[in-house]
């Protein structure tokens, strides 16, 4: 079980690091996306790099703007 907006769940499922993580989510080049577009992107980005040995991940947080 994780929360923290997925980001345990890409850390643990795929072949990315925290900076990784970061670098992209802050880059100039997904800031103009919308929300559609950056669903897209995130995709084709996760699928590249998931892993093998993937586990199942369910997110429980009671924070009103992670649940939106």
């Amino acid at each position: 079980m994780c929360c923290s907006y997925g980001i345990n769940a890409a850390l643990l499922n795929h072949h990315v690091t925290l900076q990784d993580l970061y670098d992209r989510y802050t880059s100039p080049q997904l800031a103009g996306l919308t929300t559609a577009e950056l669903i897209d992107a995130d995709r084709t980005y996760y699928a590249a790099r998931r892993r093998t040995d993937a586990v199942p991940v369910i997110g429980l947080d009671i924070a009103a703007p992670a649940i939106a």
